[in-house]
């Protein structure tokens, strides 16, 4: 069922039929709408939020990747909880920077609180650090094979 309220479109969608209305043009309707009301519990992450698993190349990422996994896949969320603890311990043990760290036990309570989608954002923010931390290393040896 499909009503307009003011700027809002209420969708209200049975359980079963949800991935044949996204592929029968549903996403290209929601990318035209200011927002969306979902009556059912739902993940939802927006396409440039969906990381696939070759692309988590990275600490900061793996850790994203995990919390992502938690989220759209939440009665299996324990699957993901024990690679989540592991890579966050494995990045906070390398970072000396307070913020980040901070960033990092914010993640872990969001975590435990079960509200994935905010440690998603947080995660976001450690992956913009090491992306610039790792953008000031070079990507190969000089020639000779010796680090300077």
């Amino acid at each position: 069922m499909l009503t307009v309220v003011g700027r809002f479109i209420h969708v209200v969608v049975a359980e079963d039929q949800f991935p044949a209305l996204f592929r029968k043009g549903l996403q290209a309707l929601l990318q035209k709408l200011s927002a969306l009301l979902l009556q059912n519990k739902a993940s939802v992450l927006r396409e440039k939020d969906i990381m696939q698993e070759d692309e988590a190349n990275s600490p900061s990422r793996r850790i994203y990747f995990a919390v992502m996994m938690m989220y759209i896949d939440e009665a299996n969320a324990a699957r993901y909880h024990e690679a989540f603890i592991h890579r966050l311990q494995e990045f906070m043990g390398a970072i000396r920077n307070p913020d980040v760290l901070a960033d990092c036990v914010s993640i872990s309570r969001h975590v435990l609180a079960r509200e994935y989608y905010k440690a998603l954002m947080m995660c976001r923010k450690l992956i913009a650090y090491e992306d610039e931390r790792l953008h000031n290393v070079p990507a190969s040896l000089p020639a000779g094979g010796r680090a300077v």
